[in-house]
């Protein structure tokens, strides 16, 4: 890819918002490949205004995608483990939404899962948007 990094969001309902707008912003470093979200509806919403040709009806398929370095995690919070985990596992990147996990349990086997796979874990905890 040019040396982009391809980015996959899962979820596309209001907080994922700022995600699709901040990779929008870095077109030299990043392409947005594929979304999911059990809404087809607001991922085709998304898909149009930041021009996003590939949906997946489910997060593991976007996940198998190979052009994908980073996935954005923009879902409801009792997801997030089990995606991060699944995601690391596939070797992706992972930027996910707050809170991290529902239990601290949880929260350390996404550690562990981004060590183990040498994939990196950040969590969205600050936000700012002037628009």
């Amino acid at each position: 890819m040019n040396n982009k990094f391809g980015v996959g969001i899962i979820g596309c309902g209001g907080i994922s918002v700022s995600h699709f707008q901040s990779y929008d912003e870095l077109p030299e470093q990043c392409k947005i490949i594929a979304v999911s979200d059990v809404n087809r509806q607001a991922a085709q919403r998304f898909m149009k205004e930041f021009a996003v040709e590939n949906y997946y009806e489910t997060w593991r398929d976007l996940l198998a995608d190979e052009r994908i370095d980073v996935v954005s995690i923009c879902t409801p919070h009792g997801l997030h483990a089990p995606m991060a985990i699944t995601a690391a596992a596939a070797g992706k990147h992972i930027i996910c939404e707050k809170p991290m996990a529902i239990t601290v349990g949880q929260t350390m086997e996404m550690i562990e899962a981004c060590r183990a796979n040498n994939v990196k874990l950040s969590i969205g905890s600050e936000r700012f948007n002037p628009r």
